[in-house]
């Protein structure tokens, strides 16, 4: 494992470890209950969806390019968010010539 990948596989325990933390704390209704209750958490919301929506875009396209379907990876997105991402990224650079 180099430096890289060892970097986007702490983020993406770091953030499920978060996630969890806060279904734990909230629920998972509970999060987007909270997270809508807020002209702030509404804005931040939709900061969020454009920037998954970039990321399915750029993971599809990436894929592709590699002769991949991109499918799995914009559901994985659409189902668990960011860690859909994170996850396609450890893949992509575990299968990337050194």
């Amino acid at each position: 494992m180099n430096l890289r990948q060892f970097g986007v596989l702490a983020i993406t325990l770091d953030f499920v470890g978060v996630t969890g933390w806060a279904i734990a704390e909230h629920g998972f209704v509970g999060l987007f209950e909270t997270l809508l209750s807020t002209p702030a958490g509404i804005a931040t919301a939709f900061d969020l969806t454009l920037a998954l929506a970039v990321a399915v875009g750029w993971t599809w396209r990436d894929a592709r390019q590699r002769g991949e379907s991109g499918w799995p990876w914009a559901i994985a997105t659409a189902l668990l968010g960011s860690p859909g991402v994170l996850v396609y990224l450890l893949r992509r650079l575990r299968l990337a010539p050194a």
